[in-house]
């Protein structure tokens, strides 16, 4: 941005206005003007402010002619159409930057219910993606011939090609792009007000997903015709819904960097810091995977990634320090108490409900022998929990306006549940496994979606798909350790229980998958395999209980804020300023 501050900053002259009307440059280059006159005064770069007192007054002069002029322009805009009209004398004006903007105007009636569904076909896409291949997973762990693949979204599907891990991959870059997407719709369409409401009806899907997903799958996993190859063709209608929607009703407003180049633009994107940054996660994710388990944790090529992720980590937050405000990711972003804390909060709730969404549908099928469909049927609870408890605590959230119990109740009740499903053994009644699970699924369902109420309220509107994108991220980030540490977890201890039973072979027992090993296990033995089986998976339940704890204590130190009743953030930054 490049501003010639003049000696002497004044109220708009007759010449700056057009007809009755501020002139379109006003508010916004007057703001702009206001933050570069404080950190140039306020840094003393100018020679002429020595002076304390000079410079604080020059100051509030300053915010004084910005408040004045604000006041006008509010004043005058419903009377007038604005006009672009030629900044004053000394004022230089980078287009590249500063560019107008129409005021956001929320949707209302059918357009608004239109893109509702819209977003929730798209969130009901990524869901099912995820929960419809949990209870396949087993047969699929059998299909492979090992077990080693159980935690890794990427290449649950892959039948050892790598085209199918390169599309599951695509298909990861697109539910990203569509989760934060549809959030900054949200906050573009979608008064302050009704956006927890709103957000709370549109991630129901989750919910509903999770409860038609393991159904869809047990049937088309033993369903000799489909098979589960069909569990990832069957979103694809919802995909298409909803981009026939969106294209039609969301008119997006393009009013920043438009003056820059193509190649400006890929240089300002951070796609250096995005694969610094795969690869500094890759170095995680494989070392938690394989140390312990596949090697052991002395072994080189376990600390070496270690290593790597440690000082990629460096890099990678250098780079961030260094680019600031072009950074992928601002530091003034992330350092924000509320969100700082909401990314942690996302993050260990995700690892927890992967540790369970991967591993309950094991125990149905390897410890109580269940089917694929059965299974399927046998973790409804928690779904519909979910589901249902998103919804209340959104209707009330809106009603009130107050988010922040709602992050403790949650994790207070994933812990809970967590932790008595950790108790559950091979005869384990229904009673139990149902309730323990409508537990854990309105831990979940309360807190899942209050971080992204809460970045809406303490953070301004341009801001907001940045941190949105954040806690994007680290909720999946936290679902793939979740699920990596989780599989850890239970390898280790399932090898070491299967070491302890003699007469098994525990390379073709690991090797023959959740489901087969009833075809390579005597059945003299069959009974001392399945509690390996449920000690095994029953320690990755510990994954999911210390995370929920993790996000309880975190909750804790969130700022008190609530969701204005009539007025936006912005309106009332704007009568602070002017009040000062």
């Amino acid at each position: 941005m490049r501003l010639g501050i003049p000696n002497k900053l004044k109220e708009p002259s007759a010449e700056d206005t057009v007809g009755d009307s501020m002139t379109l440059w006003s508010h916004r280059l007057l703001e702009a003007l206001q933050k570069k006159a404080h950190d140039l005064y306020g840094a003393n770069v100018d020679g002429g402010m020595e002076d304390g007192s000079a410079r604080n007054s020059l100051k509030n002069a300053e915010v004084g002619d910005v408040a004045r002029a604000t006041s006008k322009e509010n004043e005058k805009a419903n009377n007038a159409n604005t006009e672009v009209g030629e900044p004053p004398q000394g004022i230089v004006l980078d287009t590249a930057e500063i560019t107008a903007a129409p005021e956001t105007k929320y949707l209302t009636g059918l357009p608004l219910h239109l893109l509702g569904l819209a977003l929730m076909a798209s969130i009901f896409m990524i869901a099912l993606d995820l929960s419809i291949i949990t209870t396949a997973i087993p047969k699929i762990t059998t299909r492979f011939n090992s077990l080693g693949d159980v935690g890794s979204v990427l290449c649950a599907a892959a039948p050892s090609s790598m085209a199918f891990i390169i599309g599951r991959a695509v298909a990861g870059f697109g539910a990203a792009g569509i989760f934060c997407g549809g959030l900054v719709i949200v906050a573009n369409t979608v008064h302050m007000r009704l956006r927890p409401l709103f957000v709370g009806i549109v991630t129901s899907m989750y919910g509903v997903a999770s409860v038609l997903g393991p159904t869809l799958g047990g049937l088309m996993t033993d369903s000799p015709r489909l098979t589960w190859r069909f569990c990832f063709w069957v979103n694809l209608p919802f995909g298409a819904i909803a981009v026939a929607i969106v294209t039609f009703v969301f008119k997006p407003t393009t009013v920043v960097n438009t003056g820059l180049s193509i190649q400006q633009k890929l240089a300002k994107s951070g796609i250096a810091d995005v694969v610094i940054l795969l690869a500094d996660l890759t170095c995680l994710v494989l070392a938690l995977q394989w140390g312990g388990s596949v090697y052991p944790w002395s072994n080189s090529r376990v600390w070496g990634l270690l290593l790597g992720f440690g000082l990629l980590t460096i890099l990678f937050i250098g780079l961030q320090i260094r680019g600031k405000e072009e950074a992928l990711i601002p530091p003034r972003i992330v350092t924000q108490r509320s969100v700082s804390i909401c990314c942690l909060y996302v993050s260990f709730m995700q690892l927890a409900i992967l540790a369970l969404s991967y591993f309950l549908p094991f125990f149905f099928q390897a410890v109580q022998g269940s089917s694929a469909k059965t299974s399927g049927l046998s973790i409804l609870p928690f779904g519909i929990t979910t589901a249902i408890a998103t919804l209340i605590s959104s209707a009330i959230v809106t009603l009130s306006g107050i988010y922040i119990p709602f992050m403790w109740l949650g994790a207070a009740l994933l812990a809970i549940g967590t932790g008595l499903l950790h108790t559950l053994h091979r005869s384990s009644p229904m009673r139990e496994w149902f309730g323990y699970q409508v537990i854990s699924g309105l831990g979940f369902g309360i807190g899942v979606q209050i971080p992204f109420f809460a970045i809406q309220v303490v953070l301004d509107a341009a801001d907001i798909p940045v941190a949105g994108a954040l806690i994007a991220f680290c909720q999946s980030l936290g679902g793939t350790i979740g699920a990596a540490v989780a599989q850890n977890v239970f390898q280790s201890s399932l090898v070491g229980n299967l070491n302890k039973i003699p007469g098994i072979d525990v390379n073709r027992v690991v090797s023959a998958g959740g489901v087969g090993v009833v075809d390579v296990v005597p059945a003299p033995l069959l009974g001392g395999v399945r509690d390996a089986y449920n000690v095994a998976i029953t320690s990755a339940f510990l994954v999911a209980v210390a995370s929920a704890g993790v996000c309880f204590v975190a909750s804790l130190g969130m700022e008190w804020r609530t969701i204005p009743r009539t007025k936006e953030k912005t309106d009332e930054s704007t009568t602070t300023m002017m009040a000062s």
